[in-house]
């Protein structure tokens, strides 16, 4: 974690609760730090030390070292016999490819699909994987490009997955286990538009736990108004570092 500090004092004017209030300083510092994924540090604590009465601006961007636009090759943990399988989205990013196993351990044969769901879990996109004959398995490959399946599959719809841009953290992705001892397995996906993100939450406890105030690089800046902690903390999830500019008007009457 780097830091560098630049004070500046200026006398004027500040608003407070929409209303022009005189003081004898302004005083505006900046430091920036750099996230790390991973890191044993934990959340960066972000507060005004000296107790005034301030106004903090968090400003997002990439480590100097990264780029956005990673890809990302995810595998799926196995949800079990006759168990559905979700995937959620740990970051704002666009669905690629998916491949995996699709195992139709009854006597009928079946017609499953993988779903695109909002973060709600209502549908908003459907690939059938055509039918699967019984006691059989197929393996299948979806992309953007292409459609392709393997094994005990017949009237193969060769359907490419939909191009629906870059998703918000928090959309899904879904299939169903159609039968009691169905088996979906060996599940990857892949995602690009990887960015820096993580979260800043009023509590630490809050920022391990990845809620609070989603941020990326992309991110706008994030404003808090009185003398007030902020926790900062870089998503386990993502592979990029993320540099945080952080800028802190604190007043002196």
């Amino acid at each position: 974690m780097s830091e560098q500090t630049t004070p500046v004092l200026i006398e004027g004017h500040v608003t407070v609760d929409s209303m022009p209030k005189e003081v004898k300083f302004l005083r505006t510092t900046m430091r920036t730090y750099t996230l790390v994924p991973g890191s044993q540090d934990g959340p960066l604590l972000i507060r005004e030390r000296s107790g005034n009465i301030a106004y903090t601006r968090i400003i997002p961007s990439l480590g100097p070292s990264d780029q956005a636009g990673n890809d990302a090759s995810i595998a799926v943990p196995n949800p079990g016999t006759g168990v559905n399988l979700s995937f959620t989205l740990p970051y704002a990013a666009q669905i690629v490819a998916i491949t995996g196993q699709y195992q139709n351990a009854s006597v009928g044969n079946e017609f499953p699909n993988v779903q695109i769901q909002d973060a709600a879990g209502n549908q908003i996109a459907q690939i059938p994987l055509g039918q699967v004959n019984a006691a059989t398995t197929i393996q299948f490959y979806i992309s953007l490009g292409g459609f392709a399946q393997q094994g005990g599959g017949t009237n193969n719809p060769f359907m490419p997955l939909p191009n629906l841009g870059v998703l918000p953290a928090g959309f899904k992705i879904f299939m169903a286990a159609i039968g009691g001892t169905d088996v979906i397995s060996n599940v990857r996906i892949l995602l690009s538009g990887d960015t820096a993100h993580g979260w800043v939450a009023a509590e630490k406890a809050e920022a391990l736990k990845l809620t609070g105030a989603y941020l990326n690089n992309n991110s706008g800046p994030i404003e808090s108004a009185g003398n007030t902690e902020l926790w900062a903390y870089a998503d386990p999830a993502s592979q990029n570092s993320l540099t945080l500019t952080v800028i802190i008007d604190s007043e002196t009457l």
